[in-house]
This record gives C-alpha cells, sequence and structure tokens, in this order.
C-alpha cells in the first residue's frame, strides 16, 4: 500500500483510539445521568448533474445511469446497500461476513464468508472489495452462486455505475482507475491521486487529506477543481456537495457541483462521516464525542440521536453505524428501536 494511504490508516487509528477513549467518557456522563434522575431527549420527528442518486436504494436508476449504492454509504466505507426489500451488508459483528436481511427484519443469510466493503448490488449481483483477498475487487450473485475475482487491486469507494467499477488503487499510488463488471479494460484514469472518491452521472468527484475537491470526466478527461477550501470529508447529492471544511474548523457547509453558492449550514466544529437521505444530512459531530445527528439540508432542524458513532451509512428507515468499538448497530431514522446488527 502507498506511503500516503499508511498515514492515512496510522490517522484512523489514532482517530479510533481518541473515540475509545471519547467512549469512556460518555459511559461515565452516562451513569451520572442515570444517578441524577435525568432522561435522554428524544428525536423530533434541475441540473447536469440530477442523475446524481437521491434515494438511499442501491441500483437507482434513471434515463443515463445505473448505481450499485449511493455516494454517502460509498464513502462510509458501503457497510449497506439496499435493493428492493432487502439490505444487503457487511456484518461488522461478525468478521464482516457479506450477508442479507429483508427490510422487515426476516430472512437473514449469510451470503459468503468474505469479508466485504464497499457494497454495491445492481440486478443479481453484487460487487465489494474482499477484506478477506487484500480487498480485491469481486463479484457474485444476490443467491450466493457465481463468486468471481475481478482483479488483484487494493480497491477502494468502489463505485458500479452502469457497466463500469471506478475506485482507488492502492496497489498503484492511490490512482483513480476504473474497470468492467465484467473484469476487462482495467484503466489508469491520468494517474491522478485521491484518499476517497465519488462517481456522480459523468464526474468522479475526489479529495485528498487536507486538499479541496476535484473533479475528473469518467474517461478521465477534464479534470477541473470544485473548491480549494481544505476538506475532511464530503457528500454529493443533486448539484450539491455537503463537505466538512477544515478551513473553517470542519464545520458543515455545501458548494454546488460547479463551485458556486459555498453555504455554510451550522457551527459544529469537526462535523465527520457526512451521508445524505432524502431531505436529511446525517453527520457525527467531533466535538459531541462522535455524537450522531441529522440536520436538513438547508441547514434547519438539527436534532441529535444521542448515540455515537462513526461510518454512518442509510438504508430506507435504517441508519447503520460504527459505535467506535467494532459493534455494528442499526437505529430507525427517527431516533428509535437501536438494535446491535446480527
Amino acid at each position: 500500500m502507498d506511503v500516503l494511504h499508511d498515514i492515512h490508516k496510522e490517522k484512523t487509528a489514532m482517530k479510533k483510539l481518541l473515540k475509545k477513549t471519547l467512549l469512556v467518557a460518555i459511559l461515565l456522563a452516562a451513569a451520572l445521568i442515570l444517578l441524577s434522575g435525568c432522561g435522554k431527549t428524544s428525536i423530533p420527528t434541475n441540473t447536469s448533474t440530477s442523475t446524481i442518486p437521491s434515494q438511499t436504494s442501491a441500483e437507482t436508476k434513471n434515463a443515463n445511469y445505473t448505481y450499485g449504492n449511493t455516494p454517502g454509504n460509498i464513502l462510509n466505507q458501503g457497510l449497506v446497500a439496499l435493493q428492493g426489500d432487502w439490505i444487503y451488508y457487511s456484518n461488522v459483528n461478525n468478521n464482516y461476513i457479506l450477508s442479507k436481511i429483508r427490510t422487515d427484519g426476516t430472512g437473514k443469510v449469510n451470503i459468503n464468508s468474505d469479508g466485504a466493503q464497499y457494497i454495491n448490488v445492481v440486478s443479481d449481483w453484487l460487487y465489494y472489495s474482499n477484506r478477506s483477498d487484500n480487498l480485491s475487487l469481486y463479484k457474485i450473485h444476490t443467491d450466493g452462486t457465481g463468486k468471481t475475482k475481478l482483479n488483484s487491486d487494493h480497491s477502494i469507494y468502489t463505485n458500479v455505475v452502469n457497466d463500469w467499477i471506478y475506485y482507488r488503487n492502492g496497489t498503484d499510488n492511490g490512482y483513480i482507475y476504473k474497470i468492467r463488471t465484467d473484469g476487462t479494460q482495467r484503466t489508469n484514469l491520468g494517474s491522478v491521486f485521491c484518499d476517497y472518491l465519488a462517481v456522480a452521472g459523468n464526474w468522479i468527484y475526489y479529495g485528498s487529506l487536507g486538499s479541496g475537491i476535484s473533479k475528473i470526466n469518467i474517461d478521465g478527461s477534464s479534470k477541473e477543481n470544485v473548491t480549494d477550501y481544505r476538506v475532511g470529508g464530503f457528500n454529493i447529492i443533486d448539484d450539491w456537495i455537503y463537505f466538512s471544511n477544515e478551513s473553517d474548523h470542519s464545520i458543515l457547509y455545501k458548494i454546488r457541483t460547479d463551485g458556486t453558492n459555498k453555504t455554510k449550514l451550522n457551527s459544529d466544529v469537526l462535523t465527520c462521516n457526512i451521508n445524505v437521505a432524502g431531505d436529511w444530512l446525517y453527520c457525527a459531530d467531533e466535538s459531541g464525542m462522535f455524537n450522531i445527528y441529522k440536520i436538513r439540508k438547508d441547514g434547519t432542524e438539527r436534532a441529535s440521536f444521542n448515540i455515537s458513532g462513526v461510518h454512518i451509512n442509510v438504508a430506507g428507515n435504517w441508519i447503520f453505524y460504527d459505535d467506535g468499538t467494532g459493534k455494528f448497530y442499526k437505529i430507525r431514522t427517527d431516533g428509535t428501536d437501536k438494535q446491535l446488527v446480527k
């Protein structure tokens, strides 16, 4: 793996250590609250880029594009993908095993024993980066048959769009690559380095640690800068990019995909793990011990879930998240019915 990505891993490890320390503080604070008799506050209940998925359903379709997952889920490790009545997920609580369950909680099946991340589902095919094989790309039928290895690259932030898979290739300096869903035509898109990426319409949006957001056409042409603001994390939906602005204490901002109309959405410091579903943004507030909250896309109606977590994935009416200790939970988008994922 390239040196910059190793640094990224070290920073991630340090953040995880910080999270564990913060979680201990949370538990102590919770104990004090219980002793004092306090209870928890319940949570209140058009352009060229209009092809970007606006629903948390895998295989999101429109006239031009079919997506295997949403940018928000992929940018949060792609642990969950929704298609129809089924949720396909990486069972973090069981070695990331690739699994599926109906949206009503019935019919759980382990698809195979591979550790899976960056899950995409299109028709009856699942695409995933295989933790059991250095995050190489694989595909398998949703019934568990036809498992096929597509490459030998360290493949992360994998986006399946139409007949192509776009990904960061850690085996080759963190450059952006694409490969067909049948494993052919593996292509380096101009030796463009990134730490993370998302595909929307004809564009790949990408960023690096401590830098701004850029975009490049899916054919490798027309590289452009969207913003020079240092970005800690981002998400994209419709013609807006929602991002953590490291140039302003990592506060939540949005900007149009053409780089105009930069707008500050709130004053939370160190916002991370941004996901978007419907009219809502789901985020973690690092200054508040990674508390998960939701806020409308216009910056109004902020509401806390009173839980701490990272890697926020959304599927239908459910939010899936890692609590920072390696345990994987889900909670409804209205803040009720928290459950350990099994």
